[in-house]
């Protein structure tokens, strides 16, 4: 934290981003890093930018099962309705994962439990759960 607030200091980019599209705040969040991503978000992080592979660091926050994360992305405004290259949406990406106190923090924003995937695959959350054997997912759907 110290080393990121130096930098920063110096005038670091807190925006700067790789080829891939991954930035300081995407790599604190990977990271499970919350003081990081505070420092980020307050000194001007960008909290909604997508990687190449469309992925936002809420996304990512939901993958790594990091309530806290995802409580304060959510509350710093992170997009609830963002649909990545897959089709998916929050909701998808938490039945996916398997956490169900992860789905039960994402429900809270208002997630539409029948969205679905815009892939053209139509599939909605509880088939996503089912594909990948989170029956505890399903049954909370």
């Amino acid at each position: 934290l110290e080393t990121a607030q130096i930098l920063i200091d110096a005038g670091a980019n807190v925006n700067s981003h790789t080829n891939l599209g991954v930035t300081p705040l995407f790599l604190a969040v990977q990271s499970n890093r919350l003081d990081l991503v505070k420092l980020l978000i307050n000194k001007g992080a960008e909290i909604n930018v997508c990687t190449e592979q469309d992925i936002t660091p809420l996304e990512r926050a939901i993958d790594n099962s990091n309530i806290s994360i995802i409580d304060f992305l959510i509350d710093q405004g992170a997009w609830t309705d963002h649909v990545d290259r897959r089709g998916f949406n929050i909701i998808h990406i938490g039945a996916m994962q398997g956490d169900v106190a992860v789905l039960e923090r994402i429900l809270k924003t208002g997630a539409n439990i029948k969205a679905s995937s815009t892939d053209g695959k139509k599939l909605r959350p509880i088939h996503v759960a089912i594909n990948n054997n989170n029956k505890e997912i399903a049954l909370t759907l």
